[in-house]
């Protein structure tokens, strides 16, 4: 990476990093939360469009303001799970390899797999430093005497509920935030070739694949999370975060089968039965991606 030493790189970074800290901390200080989800869309188009240059500008200037101006703890969530990820996965897009008249762009599987591992120290971070499972779980029990009344037999049920699936709170938190990432990945990339400004011509994650390791973990920390019930807040959240990658391979899967049964068809089938019965849709996912990453099914069906 060549240093930041031009005026361009400079005036794009500081544009689009205001873009991002903008979403930001409007989510944080007035009522439009939603604009949070957004926030690493600028630090996508950043690196998408304008290079490397401009990427670590971008995320330097959002990164800084972030922890000038909220709280430590809010400024590490948004930090890892927003900022962190695009610039991650978008200064990794557009790194490649140039050897005479072909150019070898950075693996879309490495994309995946750098994603997952930054998630599961985004989880690790936070439990160690932030969150616990007496901390969310006291402050779940409250929003419950808020939304109920007193003496509401449904209060009882809603404590139980939340006492038993509080371990996997922050999982889900991080997980949600990681298909939040996906989503602003795609949009910029659709925005930026409708203004042909993609570095990198194209993507192709039809033969999409994981490590072995990272696709049996979810399995690993479950059972960590049984045997060490002290630490089973951390390797539940760990359990739920790993879910990320085999689920995205089986869905590749089912993507390459669909090619050759009419593809359109077959897809549009496969999103009926997710809405229909989405646990089971999910569960077939993640088995899918486990089996492929110690057999290819993608190559075998193509």
């Amino acid at each position: 990476m060549s240093p930041i030493n031009s005026e361009n790189d400079l005036k794009c970074g500081a544009s689009l990093g205001g873009c991002s800290i903008l979403l930001i901390l409007v989510s944080l200080f007035l009522p439009f939360k939603f604009t949070l989800f957004f926030s690493g869309l600028p630090i996508f188009i950043s690196f998408l469009a304008y290079g490397s240059n401009c990427g670590v500008a971008a995320t330097s200037l959002a990164s800084v303001i972030l922890f000038l101006t909220a709280s430590l703890e809010a400024s590490c969530d948004i930090f890892l799970n927003f900022i962190a990820p695009a610039a991650l996965f978008g200064g990794l897009s557009i790194k490649n390899i140039v050897k005479g008249q072909k150019t070898w762009w950075y693996p879309e599987s490495f994309l995946l797999q750098n994603f997952v591992l930054l998630s599961f120290f985004s989880v690790v971070f936070l439990s160690l430093f932030f969150y616990s499972e007496d901390v969310l779980l006291k402050a779940s029990q409250e929003a419950v005497k808020v939304i109920f009344k007193p003496n509401d037999p449904n209060a009882l049920l809603a404590r139980q509920y939340l006492a038993s699936s509080i371990k996997y709170s922050l999982g889900i938190s991080v997980l949600t935030k990681m298909f939040i990432g996906v989503l602003n990945f795609n949009l910029a990339r659709l925005i930026l070739t409708k203004m042909r400004k993609n570095i990198r011509p194209s993507f192709s994650f039809k033969d999409l694949r994981t490590h072995s390791f990272i696709a049996i973990f979810p399995l690993v920390s479950l059972t960590l999370a049984n045997l060490f019930p002290p630490l089973s807040f951390l390797f539940s959240g760990l359990f739920i975060v790993g879910l990320f990658a085999p689920m995205c391979v089986g869905f590749q899967v089912i993507r390459r089968f669909s090619d050759g049964y009419s593809g359109n068809r077959v897809m549009i089938a496969f999103f009926i039965v997710l809405l229909m019965l989405a646990l089971p849709t999910i569960t077939l996912l993640i088995i899918l991606g486990i089996v492929d990453s110690f057999y290819p099914l993608k190559r075998s069906g193509s």
